[in-house]
């Protein structure tokens, strides 16, 4: 059972590889080459005006370039972060530079109440302690009651009449009685 597993995962291996280098092989080329288009683009822009498929054209080259710029990016960084993982933390400058990075992230420098601006540690603590405290403190108020209110109900006389089958004269009824133009929506007695 275990082998048909691992050749399922073989044949899954080389399809994902395929796919990859199928979208993202030769990213650097596609790059350079949408960026080449685009600035061409441009460059008749500037000079004369662009037709509507020629600004189509700049626009899908833009996105697409985002796009593989972007999935570059991650993939950089989850190298790096591979990388890191399998060193583990040799005090590098690259290890320091991401510890720096992630501490810059999740820091609050100032915090901004009203019109004023609190940018010492303890008052934005503070701050955000008496926020929180009071958003998810729960508030006393008084709520109201049904006590002595008298719902109205349907007698039995009544839910027998509505649980009972339909006849084939009302069906008939209702159905001469409607109105060709329309959906039978309404209730008809």
């Amino acid at each position: 059972m275990g082998t048909i597993f691992k050749d399922k995962l073989k044949v899954v291996k080389e399809a994902l590889k395929k796919w990859n280098k199928e979208n993202f092989g030769e990213a650097e080329n596609k790059i350079m080459a949408l960026i080449d288009t685009i600035e061409g683009l441009e460059l008749k822009g500037e000079m004369d005006e662009l037709s509507a498929v020629e600004k189509t054209v700049r626009i899908e080259c833009c996105d697409l370039l985002w796009m593989l710029l972007k999935s570059r990016d991650s993939v950089e960084f989850q190298r790096a972060r591979s990388k890191w993982l399998k060193e583990g933390d040799a005090n590098t400058k690259f290890f320091h530079a991401c510890v720096k990075n992630r501490s810059r992230r999740n820091t609050i420098v100032a915090l901004k109440k009203g019109d004023d601006w609190l940018e010492e540690p303890r008052m934005i603590r503070d701050e955000i302690v008496s926020y929180f405290t009071g958003h998810f403190s729960e508030v006393d108020w008084d709520r109201p009651t049904l006590d002595g209110l008298i719902f109205p109900t349907i007698s039995d006389g009544e839910v027998e009449f509505l649980c009972r089958p339909f006849e084939e004269s009302e069906i008939k009824d209702c159905i001469v009685n409607s109105d060709g133009n329309k959906s039978p929506g309404g209730v008809f007695m």
